[in-house]
């Protein structure tokens, strides 16, 4: 009986905090799923900005980025305004025309699902004069996402970053 009496405040104890641990999960995994669908709903409506923090380069190192590079995309509009590193294959005429710099209206979107909750994002700009470029993104849940840039006057870059969702 000693033996019981001992033995029951630990036993209490161990049951408290294994119901506590429950509940923990049960609130944090329906945290994680209204974030999951806030995040599936700014990227399926064009709501979101992605903040490029470094530059990969198909032939060179990776490159650090200051805050400020970055492609906003909206309903109606897509921003860019990121830095380009590596060959072209056509010299730009001008420093406007340097890095991957444009602004359209008019652009191809779509949305695809892949694994752990992972959007791919498929952006085809039509009315950025002399360019073809093709964007990839690549966004998760918790918010890292890549990028990829495709133009046929340049070799590839890939960005990495964090997504930016509207409050």
């Amino acid at each position: 009986m000693t033996v019981f009496k001992s033995l029951f405040p630990i036993l209490l104890f161990c049951g408290l905090c294994m119901n506590q641990a429950y509940a923990f999960d049960g609130s944090e995994s329906t945290k994680t799923s209204k974030e999951a669908e806030t995040f599936k709903t700014a990227i399926e409506n064009r709501q979101f900005v992605f903040q490029a923090q470094t530059a990969h380069p198909m032939a060179w190192r990776s490159v650090n980025l200051s805050y400020g590079f970055h492609l906003k995309v909206s309903p109606d509009n897509i921003e860019a305004y990121l830095p380009y590193y590596g060959r072209a294959y056509k010299a730009p005429l001008s420093y406007e025309e340097s890095g991957v710099k444009f602004n359209s209206h008019d652009f191809d979107y779509q949305v695809k699902e892949g694994k752990d909750g992972r959007l791919d994002i498929t952006i085809k700009p039509k009315d950025v004069t002399g360019k073809n470029y093709i964007l990839y993104l690549s966004a998760f849940p918790e918010g890292s996402c890549s990028l990829s840039v495709q133009d046929p006057d340049r070799q590839h870059i890939h960005f990495n970053g964090i997504l930016e969702l509207p409050e």
